[in-house]
């Protein structure tokens, strides 16, 4: 009898295997999945917020413009400056870039409405040119290319992240 028994036992024993190693190969293809999907879903969603962050300034940019030329186009007949570019010459990721542009405009939001003789360009220069600016905890440096004033302010300028003491 133990000989039938014995057998008995072994072939239980290699059931159990059997559905260990199923249910450990269904556990792992599902983590790989849920990994893969993870991926896939985190880049598109940094996609869509990198998108976002883009429209909500140029939004703003648009709307302040609007306000300040509605405000001055009854009161003047002179050149009025009518918007703000911002051209940025920036080697790092899309995120800070917009975060650059949105610090200048924001700087430069009483600009458009103003007429052209009343806009002082080397007060422009001074404030831009070598100015350290805090974003998101990174320090950058601007630097003025040049600036062109038309009907629309054009400043190109070139940022440099400044590398802290502690970073690697």
């Amino acid at each position: 009898m133990t000989g039938k028994h014995g057998r008995i036992k072994y072939h239980i024993k290699n059931r159990i295997k059997r559905h260990h190693s199923i249910i450990a190969s269904f556990i792992l293809g599902a983590i790989i999945g849920i990994t893969l999907f993870n991926g896939i879903f985190s880049s598109r969603l940094d996609l869509l917020y990198r998108i976002n962050e883009s429209q909500s300034a140029e939004l703003m940019d648009k709307t302040n413009k609007l306000e300040r030329l509605e405000k001055n186009l009854n009161n003047t007949k002179h050149l009025v400056v009518t918007g703000v570019e911002a051209e940025i010459d920036y080697k790092g990721n899309d995120l800070e870039l917009i975060a650059i542009e949105k610090y200048t405009k924001d700087l430069l939001k009483d600009v458009p409405g103003k007429r052209i003789g009343d806009v002082d360009v080397d007060t422009i220069f001074q404030i831009f040119n070598e100015r350290i600016v805090s974003i998101n905890e990174e320090n950058y440096i601007l630097y003025v290319r040049t600036i062109i004033l038309t009907d629309v302010l054009n400043i190109k300028l070139r940022v440099l992240k400044i590398q802290n003491d502690n970073e690697g």
